[in-house]
Order: structure tokens, then C-alpha cells, then sequence
């Protein structure tokens, strides 16, 4: 038999951010810890952020982990089918 694996694609979320025009918001909450999600930037009807983290680079980390293989809508551009995200920078 003939097995043919086809990987996932694999990219930072900083290029995937930069690919499509899109910007990270961090948000600080009543608790000190912060959310991370892209700006207009949907699943479904609904706005995605991190669950509240105790850093910003968890923050996105986790967001990076939440979305990786999903389809986002990404008002004006339309369906975007995201790759496996990695965080590449330094967050503080």
C-alpha cells in the first residue's frame, strides 16, 4: 500500500499576521493577565482571544495554539485556512 502524508503547513504568527494585514491586540485584564487575539479577525460569528494568561507571550502563544488549523474569517479578505503557528519574538 501506498501511504501519502501530507503535513500541515508550519509558519510563524507573526508572518501569518504580517501575510494578511492583520494586527495583535493584547489586552491587560481587571486581574493583571492579559488576553491576545487579532483584530477583526473571526471564527464563526465570533471574536477569538487567549484565555487569560499570566504573561503577553503566553497570551499569544496560546492564541497561536488555539487557531492553528482552523478557518478564520478575516474581515475583508474573506475564509483563511490557518497553518501551524509558532511564536517567534519576545513578548513583555
Amino acid at each position: 500500500m501506498k501511504v501519502e502524508i501530507i503535513r500541515m503547513p508550519k509558519m510563524t504568527i507573526e508572518e501569518f499576521a504580517d501575510q494578511h494585514n492583520i494586527t495583535m491586540t493584547v489586552t491587560e485584564t481587571a486581574s493583571g493577565k492579559f488576553t491576545a487575539g487579532f483584530k477583526f479577525v473571526r471564527e464563526g460569528a465570533r471574536q477569538v482571544h487567549s484565555t487569560p494568561q499570566d504573561t503577553i507571550q503566553n497570551a499569544i502563544s496560546t492564541y497561536a495554539e488555539g487557531i492553528s488549523g482552523k478557518i478564520m474569517r478575516v474581515d475583508g479578505v474573506g475564509d483563511v485556512a490557518v497553518p501551524s503557528l509558532t511564536v517567534a519574538g519576545f513578548y513583555s
